[in-house]
């Protein structure tokens, strides 16, 4: 690998991640038909069975019925409850295995993962067991679901035995294991005799299934074996999360097993029927947490390499399904809760008032549930739902604004020329020399806002302290009626995001002079430490250079790139950092660093932004796309940099391998300067 400071070959940022074990191409197909006709005959079994285990859910002890009709609970609460948890076991574990399936089936341990995720969901819920089915049928699910889950923890994540002579050991028993269920075990305690049997226990059945537990147990063993002696820090932080999760699970489920099948602490009498659903409910609970670490792996360390980047919506609507199953449940509970405290009567008003606490309730946790995920599993640290502040109503007729023809200091405001989140800006001249300038303007509403204020004060003293060509000029600074204003030398050319609109894809040649310019103005602010933080086209103005002839104007060597808006660079070292209100950075060029700790970031997130801008020059397309705000976002922190040639071929590798350097998501694989950059660029 090449030394960073090499314009000749760009150096790649080396991804660790775990290795692939791919599935031969001609067997691809094959895998997948083999899935899929697994996946439908579980489906169609749970689909059988569901009408059957709700009418045997509905088979209670008379103790039960009696707690029911004392608290004015229907009958077929239970039932209702016990089935609704299957459900949405079932659909959670098979919606996570059809997605990893769709974006990894060419990699047999992502289908053993997804195997997984599906027999989960299938052994610990009662409807596929009670399906008019063949007993093997059922059998099998249970011998799948138990050699899955076994090859799960002694191989992941790499898909190989750690170490390899633990292959001749767990092979042989856990195929033992899945024909003692087909030939001996499950013919003897079918499903249906054990969810008659859900209100006693079964002691044989339970220990049938700890040697099960104790082979699992190894593997975990066998997996902090591999993490401490082979793996990679990504390979460790996804083994780490995966053993969190199969802990807590195997931990709960063991307990289960042990409290009501083996040494059951209540006695029969005492199993009322709520403590039969709450258990149910935690066990089921309980068993999330493996889904939940594997996407949390997939999420945060792109376990076999999937990624989330266009599947975010996918996330949130499971997490908001959770969520309105839980509330659900919450709603039944606030209405027992209800009728208990109104002695049984006015159950219009209890289901009204819980319905209402649920509803006020429920917006507020699914949007703290959102932040919840952006943060801890995709790392975006900034409020990205928040848009800048909106100017004030009367800001509307900006286009003929009060403020035409009003004269501020030695300046007279002419017409407007743009506006931002921030600020409104007006071409104006010198009352006496009629020296065209250009007016920024914090407007009222906003000035009120000290945090504005501050800001706007901020951009004033960083410009004032910049003296270069290609940097705007700051002319004068004031404040009339508590309205601050900057005045600032005029830029009477276009923008260089009305240049991309109208022009490009534009050659080489003039991507480069255009980015040197602005390279130059990052270099320099950087060396007086100022890190800009907001690059985009809009704020680079297209300055004509002229020489004066005959009383007029007359282009000499075309037009100099200028850098504007200052509003939220960061002064290195300087005391106070406003970076807490949203104002980052525009999103479409924003580095990733800049997502996850805008405080701290240094010059190379601008050649990151720099390396975006580039890219749209040459290709009139922005390199990170995606339907919403957080999926462009996590594709700046996630996806890899694009290759330019598949847009434009008529550019060299060593182009390509430029603009792919620039947009490394590690800063130290960057450039040091983004002169370095427009220079490697040609």
């Amino acid at each position: 690998m090449e030394s960073n400071d090499s314009l000749t070959q760009p150096a790649p940022l080396p991804h660790d991640t775990a290795t692939q074990t791919r599935v031969p191409p001609r067997w691809i197909n094959t895998a997948r038909a083999v899935w899929l006709i697994i996946a439908a005959a579980a489906l169609i079994a749970f689909a059988l069975g569901v009408p059957i285990a709700y009418q045997k859910a509905l088979l209670m002890n008379p103790a039960s019925l009696a707690d029911l009709q004392r608290l004015g609970l229907p009958l077929n609460l239970p039932a209702l409850i016990l089935v609704g948890t299957d459900i949405f076991t079932i659909l959670t574990f098979g919606g996570i295995a059809a997605f990893i399936v769709w974006q990894r089936s060419n990699d047999w341990m992502a289908l053993v993962a997804a195997m997984l995720m599906l027999t989960l969901g299938i052994v610990y819920s009662s409807p596929v067991f009670d399906a008019p089915v063949p007993v093997l049928w059922s059998s099998f699910f249970v011998g799948l679901g138990e050699f899955t889950q076994v090859m799960f923890v002694f191989l992941f994540p790499t898909g190989r035995f750690v170490p390899r002579v633990v292959r001749w050991i767990v092979v042989p028993l856990l195929i033992w294991r899945v024909a003692m269920w087909a030939i001996w075990y499950m013919p003897m305690y079918h499903a249906a005799k054990i969810t008659a049997e859900i209100y006693g226990h079964n002691e044989q059945f339970a220990w049938d299934i700890i040697p099960f537990i104790l082979l699992l147990a190894i593997g975990i063993g066998f997996q902090v074996y591999r993490y401490r002696r082979v793996s990679s820090p990504t390979e460790r932080q996804q083994a780490k999360i995966m053993l969190y999760g199969m802990a807590i699970t195997l931990a709960v489920v063991g307990a289960w097993v042990l409290v009501f099948n083996v040494f059951p602490i209540f006695p029969e009498g005492s199993r009322s029927v709520f403590l039969t659903m709450g258990s149910r409910m935690f066990r089921q609970i309980a068993l999330l947490a493996v889904p939940v670490a594997l996407a949390i792996a997939m999420l945060r360390y792109r376990l076999w390499n999937i990624d989330f980047v266009i599947n975010r919506s996918l996330v949130y609507g499971s997490l908001t399904l959770a969520l309105a199953v839980v509330f659900f449940l919450s709603t039944l509970i606030l209405q027992t809760v209800f009728r208990v405290m109104t002695g049984g009567q006015q159950s219009t008003i209890a289901l009204a008032a819980s319905t209402l606490v649920i509803g006020l309730v429920f917006t507020p946790a699914r949007n703290g549930l959102r932040t919840f995920v952006d943060r801890r599993f995709y790392h975006i640290n900034i409020d990205y739902r928040s848009k800048r502040a909106a100017p004030a109503a009367e800001r509307a007729s900006f286009a003929g604004g009060p403020l035409i023809g009003k004269v501020i200091g030695s300046y007279k405001i002419l017409e407007p020329i743009g506006r931002g989140g921030m600020a409104e800006v007006y071409r104006g001249e010198h009352t006496e020399m009629g020296r065209p300038v250009a007016i920024k303007i914090l407007p009222p509403d906003l000035a009120d806002q000290t945090n504005y204020l501050h800001r706007f004060e901020r951009e004033a003293r960083t410009i004032s302290s910049l003296h270069h060509s290609n940097i705007v000029q700051l002319i004068d600074y004031g404040s009339l009626d508590g309205v601050p204003y900057m005045v600032m030398e005029y830029l009477a050319g276009q923008s260089l995001s009305d240049l991309i609109r109208s022009r490009a894809p534009l050659s080489l040649d003039d991507t480069q002079c255009l980015i040197q310019d602005v390279a130059g103005a990052l270099d320099y602010a950087h060396a007086q430490g100022v890190i800009h933080r907001d690059v985009k086209p809009s704020n680079v103005i297209l300055q004509p250079i002229t020489t004066a002839g005959a009383g007029e104007s007359v282009p000499t060597r075309g037009e100099r790139a200028v850098l504007t808006d200052f509003g939220i660079a960061k002064l290195i070292g300087g005391a106070t950092h406003l970076t807490q209100t949203g104002f980052v950075g525009t999103f479409d060029y924003i580095a990733p660093e800049q997502i996850q700790n805008s405080p701290n970031v240094d010059g190379r997130a601008d050649i990151y932004s720099l390396a975006v801008m580039a890219y749209q020059l040459l290709t009139g397309q922005l390199p990170f796309t995606g339907l919403s705000v957080g999926a462009v976002l996590i594709a700046h922190m996630q996806q890899p940099a694009p290759n330019i040639q598949t847009m434009r071929r008529d550019l060299s590798m060593m182009t390509a391998a430029t603009i792919q350097r620039a947009l490394e998501k590690d800063p130290q694989w960057r450039y040091p300067t983004a002169g370095e950059f427009a220079n490697a660029l040609g």
